[in-house]
Parts: C-alpha cells; sequence; structure tokens
C-alpha cells in the first residue's frame, strides 16, 4: 500500500506496474482482492491515511469493474473534471455546487491510473474545458502523463487545465489544512473552475 505526493510519479517510471487509486474504503478492499485474486505482476494499491470523508448514496461498488467511472453524463456539459484518490469526494461536492449554480459538469474518475486507459482519452476528448486535479507531484504524475496522451490523441485541442504539487515539500499539517492551502479542497476547485471557464 502507497500514500504520499511522491509514489505515483515514482512508481510511473517503473515497467509493467498496475497503479489502482481507491478512494473510499469499499473500494479499497475490492482492489486488494482484485490485486491478490485477478492480476499478474507488481500492482501497487494506493491509499492516503485518515478518515474516509464525502461519500453519497449513489455510488455503487459495481462501478469498480471498469478502469475508470464516468458521472453526469449530459450532452449540455461542455466541462469535465478528472480524478482519482481521496479528493474525489470534493470532487462530487464541487459538481453538486456547480449544478445549483446552473453549470452542467461531469466527473471521469480514474480507479485504475496506470496504466490509462485509452478510452478515457475518448471520453476527454468530448469536453470543450477539462480540468485534472491531483494530489501529488506534477512532474511525472497521472495528469501529467494523462495530458501527453491527450494532446496526441484530441486534434481539437481542447482546453486542458491540470492542478497538482509543484516541485516543493509539503509542510506537515492536518489532512484538511494541506488540502486546503493547496487548493484541492471543493472550495479551492470551484474557484479554479470558475476562473478559468467563466
Amino acid at each position: 500500500l502507497c500514500s504520499g505526493i511522491f509514489d505515483v510519479p515514482f512508481l510511473n517510471t517503473i515497467p509493467n506496474v498496475t497503479i489502482f487509486s481507491p478512494s473510499f474504503f469499499s473500494e479499497l478492499n475490492f482492489f486488494l482482492e482484485e490485486a491478490v485474486k485477478n492480476r499478474e505482476g507488481i500492482v501497487a494499491i494506493r491509499y492516503p491515511k485518515g478518515k474516509e470523508i464525502y461519500k453519497p448514496s449513489y455510488l455503487k461498488d459495481s462501478d469498480l469493474l471498469k478502469d475508470y467511472t464516468f458521472y453526469g453524463f449530459n450532452d449540455l456539459s461542455k466541462t469535465l473534471i478528472i480524478t482519482y484518490g481521496r479528493i474525489f469526494s470534493s470532487v462530487l461536492l464541487v459538481r453538486e455546487y456547480l449544478l445549483r449554480q446552473g453549470k452542467n459538469i461531469c466527473i471521469l474518475k480514474l480507479n485504475k491510473i496506470k496504466p490509462i486507459n485509452e478510452e478515457t482519452l475518448k471520453i476527454a476528448a468530448n469536453f470543450k474545458n477539462i480540468f485534472f486535479f491531483e494530489e501529488g507531484i506534477l512532474n511525472g504524475g497521472t495528469g501529467q502523463i494523462f495530458e501527453s496522451k491527450f494532446l496526441e490523441y484530441n486534434k481539437s485541442r481542447s482546453n486542458f487545465f491540470l492542478r497538482a504539487i509543484g516541485n516543493k515539500f509539503v509542510p506537515h499539517d492536518t489532512v484538511d489544512s494541506s488540502l486546503k492551502s493547496l487548493g484541492f479542497d471543493a472550495k479551492g476547485m470551484v474557484n479554479t473552475i470558475l476562473s478559468f471557464s467563466s
């Protein structure tokens, strides 16, 4: 089990590694069983310390049978949020808030962050504005790799906004305070989206 802000870039450099990133306890149990019973080779599961946070009742564990989960599909939506792991909970709050403001938002949750499923690139290509939020180091992270693959795939050049942690150490603090200072709480992500898509 891995956690921290440097583990994804480190693991991304190792060939033939599969990385799962559950967001909730039930997902952690699911991917542990998947790793032990159904996968060959090296499998990493990154799960952060701390308590389980916001999880609405409409989320189903059956959604984990795919490498990704797509929420809130709407033909009118031009904005997509991509994320994984713990901050998915906050992204759900972001979507609920923006929906109340009359903004149609879809979410693409990556259950497996390495290798990246090519289908996710096709989904993202349908949106004008794409926001990728990653609670990890930017260089070598999943967001940077996704963006590179996406720009190769998507000839229309959608607006792609990647928010991750720069080349720095994050001071020790509570989880909530750290997420807030990095802009990964719901309010911070709403502000990011509104500032770029207004």
